[in-house]
């Protein structure tokens, strides 16, 4: 019997020990036991083999991802791959995965990253020559910081991302298009965006097993807390950004100053 046989056989023996019948579930889990023990297989590699073959958990780390703005980017990217994005919470930190099958979620993964770093390098231009009447607001105490100014400029950015993968025009395939996700709600279609396996509704299942007490929530934000002239400049920044043909094997290149 080879490895991977022998760990399907070991993955079914576990399966069962989830059984109504008691006198079935046990003999399961001594069956599995008595193989993982004549073959030197820990629980943990079963649960990885699993994991491969099926649903893929990638950690994006916690980096950032208590700004909403983030964090919404992320989940949009995720979801535009066929996966979905989920955040564990951890004190005042938000530890993000991305799950779906393995080169789905590698694939967003390189989006996101991509995306994040346009994003950023927009905010360094927009820092480095803010709107004169922004830096006398903020002097003035009219407006709360640059800061806030900033978040509101990459708030704005990710609304136009959002906007943009939910167009037939784009080369990606959409999402569905909705309101405005860092301000509104946003929802996915059954099309998505450079999808090998689609394996959203199978990473929906995985969550639920492995995670039963997480909750699902609108990607919904307060405007309360907006600048809107940052939010504008943000936006029409956003429109600007390259978005490579993934379909066709385009490297992401770099965003377009408009």
């Amino acid at each position: 019997m080879t490895k991977d046989k022998l760990l399907e056989r070991i993955r079914k023996l576990l399966a069962l020990t989830a059984s109504p019948n008691a006198n079935e579930a046990a003999v399961a889990r001594s069956k599995a036991r008595k193989l993982m023990e004549e073959h030197g297989i820990a629980e943990q590699e079963v649960l990885d083999s699993e994991m491969s073959g099926k649903i893929f958990e990638l950690s994006m780390g916690a980096e950032g991802f208590a700004s909403r703005w983030k964090f919404v980017l992320v989940a949009l990217v995720a979801r535009a791959c066929g996966c979905e994005a989920m955040g564990l919470r951890r004190g005042k930190l938000r530890k993000v995965k991305m799950v779906g099958m393995k080169i789905d979620v590698e694939e967003a993964s390189k989006l996101f990253t991509y995306l994040l770093g346009e994003i950023e390098s927009l905010v360094k231009i927009e820092c480095s020559d803010p709107p004169d009447e922004v830096l006398e607001e903020v002097a003035l105490g009219i407006r709360r910081s640059l800061r806030a100014y900033l978040d509101s400029f990459r708030r704005g950015a990710v609304s136009a991302l959002a906007e943009r993968l939910g167009r037939k025009d784009e080369p990606q395939g959409p999402i569905h298009p909705g309101r405005d996700p860092v301000t509104g709600g946003a929802g996915s279609s059954s099309r998505s965006l450079a999808v090998v396996q689609g394996s959203k509704a199978s990473a929906k299942e995985h969550i639920k097993a492995r995670y039963p007490k997480t909750k699902y929530f609108s990607l919904e934000g307060s405007r309360t807390d907006i600048d809107y002239l940052a939010f504008s400049r943000g936006y029409r920044r956003g429109m600007g950004i390259i978005l490579p043909d993934r379909r066709r094997g385009d490297a992401p290149g770099g965003a377009r100053r408009t």
